[in-house]
């Protein structure tokens, strides 16, 4: 400070006036002392004083900065914008930032708005971004934010990255559109944070986040990763309208014991793959059977294509809190985040089980029987589970013996009608059978009664077997093949 304005300063306590002005006074002369020191800290190439801070140009580098009032930015930011280390003391408002004319070039394209975005920085109050365009990197990392936040309808179009800020107010990103990934791992919102109608084009990372009062994002649409892993919820996050396209985490959230956050997915579009692993405690249920499955994405507007099921992963998960049906989800026993990761036998049968009791006391009859079906061939491998399908659908078609019966039988029967002669004649007789030549009609009458009479077993007679030889194994495999029908078709009767 020069000595004349030291002098000015000490003479104001001479001036005849009330305390309470010569108080405005002395903090009128302080501040703008304080500016001096603090906002004259620009790059070398701009050596200007902000003297009214109400409508800043956006053509300098703010590096260490206080703000000390409320500032708008009217210009575009014509090369990377630092705000690194400075302090928004009021409100910070970036919705000024446009395209506009000059006389050395008409007008700007929106790629010039924002380049390259720095901030690091703390805002004391509101900050707003609405309708702003960044065409470089954004970079929010570590800001704080204490007043409400405002980046409705912008535009991101490389990475966005607000790693580790903290919103103590509102954050609102309702109709922003990221052209790339979304960093939120970290993030602390303190207030609502409201996505409605976003956009994200690639991977949206929320793990560590943390959302104190809710999380809204109707209707919007994310094409990429979606991860909330180790995330806090102590409000509720509605998902409703919106659409996820390939992978959703809600792995290892932290929710305690003092909080009950509700999920609401009400005609969501849910993604292919659904992680909801290591949550033992989850307070309210999360109702999946609500969302939208009429989607394009995974069937067709016909419905004439069967419907693409989202695969869920529930490992280590209180699976009765979590509503679905069988239907449209089926269940990933190996971890989605490594390759070759299969559960343990004894971890499937578990969560096979948790899943059938939760079906059959929600009376989920159909998605039942799916899920059954799949687990009985689990368990009986892909050979036995493959003859059990067949033969009578793990026992849910047990009308199937009737047909199985008759294919059986006519089978043999048609081999019989080739080798009658060796069979009757050196293997097994039967009186009432007669082997006629192979151009009478008769001889397929006569090799249906003698396949009839093997095949079902009241009638056949151990001691009238002449040979041991070959044919003698097919006699016998007829008969075993007879006495396992007869006995699947007394079944049948006695539990109708």
């Amino acid at each position: 400070m020069k000595r004349g304005s030291f002098k000015t300063f000490v003479s104001l306590s001479r001036i005849p006036i009330s305390i309470e002005m010569k108080s405005k006074l002395y903090q009128i002369i302080l501040v703008n002392v304080f500016v001096l020191l603090c906002v004259g800290h620009f790059d070398a190439q701009y050596k200007k004083t902000i003297s009214d801070s109400t409508n800043l140009s956006s053509n300098s580098k703010y590096v260490k900065c206080l703000f000390v009032n409320s500032v708008y930015f009217i210009d575009n930011f014509m090369e990377d914008a630092w705000f690194k280390n400075s302090t928004f003391a009021k409100n910070a408002n970036f919705s000024g930032v446009r395209p506009y004319a000059n006389l050395s070039k008409q007008s700007y394209t929106e790629s010039e708005y924002f380049k390259n975005v720095v901030f690091n920085t703390t805002f004391n109050a509101d900050a707003i971004f609405e309708g702003v365009r960044f065409n470089g990197n954004a970079i929010f990392s570590r800001d704080t934010i204490k007043g409400n936040c405002y980046f409705s309808n912008s535009s991101f179009t490389k990475q966005a990255d607000f790693a580790h800020a903290v919103f103590y107010r509102d954050a609102h990103f309702e109709g922003s559109i990221f052209d790339n990934s979304a960093e939120f791992s970290g993030t602390d919102f303190h207030g609502y944070m409201y996505f409605d109608f976003g956009k994200i084009a690639n991977n949206a990372i929320f793990t560590n986040a943390i959302f104190r009062q809710g999380f809204f994002s109707s209707g919007s649409v994310f094409s990429g990763l979606v991860d909330f892993s180790s995330a806090i919820f102590k409000g509720d996050a509605d998902f409703s309208g919106s659409i996820f396209k390939k992978w959703l985490s809600f792995r290892g959230l932290r929710i305690s014991d003092t909080t009950s956050p509700n999920f609401g997915f009400y005609n969501t579009t849910l993604p292919d793959t659904l992680d909801f692993s290591y949550n033992p405690k989850i307070p309210n249920a999360i109702d999946l059977s609500v969302a939208n499955f009429r989607n394009n994405l995974h069937s067709d507007s016909s419905g004439s294509k069967e419907y693409r099921k989202h695969e869920v992963y529930l490992y280590k998960s209180d699976i009765s809190k979590i509503y679905f049906d069988y239907l449209h989800f089926k269940l990933l026993l190996s971890d989605p985040r490594q390759k070759n990761a299969e559960l343990s036998n004894d971890d499937k049968e578990s969560i096979y089980e948790t899943v059938l009791k939760n079906f059959k006391d929600r009376g989920q009859i159909e998605s039942y029987e799916l899920l059954d079906r799949e687990y009985r061939h689990f368990k009986e491998g892909a050979l036995w589970g493959t003859i059990d399908n067949l033969w009578w659908d793990y026992g849910y078609s047990k009308g199937r013996i009737f047909r199985w019966t008759l294919i059986f039988l006519i089978a043999f029967t048609f081999i019989t009608y080739i080798f009658i002669g060796k069979l009757q004649n050196g293997v097994y007789a039967i009186k009432m059978v007669r082997v006629y030549p192979i151009s009478n009609p008769l001889r397929l009458w006569h090799a249906l009664i003698y396949t009839a009479a093997i095949f079902f077993p009241l009638s056949f007679k151990f001691d009238k077997i002449k040979s041991t030889g070959g044919w003698l194994a097919y006699v016998v495999f007829v008969y075993l093949v007879g006495l396992l029908c007869v006995a699947y078709l007394a079944n049948f009767i006695i539990q109708r």
